[in-house]
Order: structure tokens, then C-alpha cells, then sequence
């Protein structure tokens, strides 16, 4: 069950609310409502990305994707997985941006692969997601 307790409104500026209760895992985890004033000029687009991406690179499962609008116009294209990030003037550029840093980011962890135990963890999640066609 996904309801907000209302409050009202204490500004013109939009407000978002925290869920009153959900289910997790089977458990029923309780929240209290929190407004939260929000810019009106804020929003966060919830894409995912898969196939091809790159000369010789394929997304093999949908990656979640963060597109935010700054203020001054710019796109940020992130994930909430390997925390990699892009921008641009577009929602293409910065999408564009994102591939190559994460493309940069899957080389570096498959370099520290070799010696860090962390990185070969990393690698098996990326490689989930990512693979050289």
C-alpha cells in the first residue's frame, strides 16, 4: 500500500511525500510522511537502456537510467547501480556521455580485476550487464 498522509502545503513549491507503509520483502515496513519541497524546475526521468550502445558494446539487460534537467538547462544521465554518471545539452548527449563513462568505468574495474577482490565482485555485476559483441 503506497499512500502518503497529506499535509498541506506550505509554499507554492511542489511537494513530494514519503510512502505511510511498504512491503519489503514480505515485511510491511512502516514510514512517516515527509514533505519535501522540491524546485519546480526538478524532475527526474526513469529510463532504462539495452542493446547495442557502443562500436562493439551491448547492454544484455535493462539498466535503469536517472535523466535530470539541471537549472540551466544541462541533461545528467545516471544509475543507481555503478553510480556512473554523463551530461550534455540533450537527453542524447548526456545519454551518449553515460555509455562512455561507463564503458571507461568497465575498463578500469576489469584492469583491478586482476589484484582487488573488490573489483572482480564489480566485474561479475557489470559483466551482467555489459558485454564486448
Amino acid at each position: 500500500m503506497n499512500t502518503a498522509i497529506p499535509f498541506p502545503a506550505i509554499s507554492d513549491t511542489p511537494i513530494a511525500m514519503l510512502p505511510q507503509s511498504v512491503e519489503s520483502k514480505g515485511h510491511i515496513v512502516h514510514t512517516r510522511a515527509i514533505p519535501i519541497e522540491v524546485p519546480t524546475w526538478f524532475s527526474i526521468l526513469r529510463v532504462f537502456l539495452f542493446g547495442k550502445v557502443s562500436l562493439g558494446w551491448a547492454i544484455i539487460q535493462p539498466l535503469p537510467l536517472n535523466v535530470e534537467q539541471e537549472e540551466d538547462g544541462t541533461h545528467i544521465v545516471s544509475d543507481d547501480i555503478f553510480l556512473v554518471y554523463g551530461n550534455g545539452d540533450t537527453q542524447s548527449d548526456a545519454i551518449g556521455d553515460y555509455v562512455s563513462s561507463l564503458l571507461e568505468f568497465y575498463q578500469l574495474i576489469k584492469v583491478g580485476a586482476k589484484t582487488d577482490p573488490f573489483d572482480q565482485k564489480q566485474l561479475i555485476v557489470l559483466q551482467s550487464y555489459i558485454q564486448p559483441l
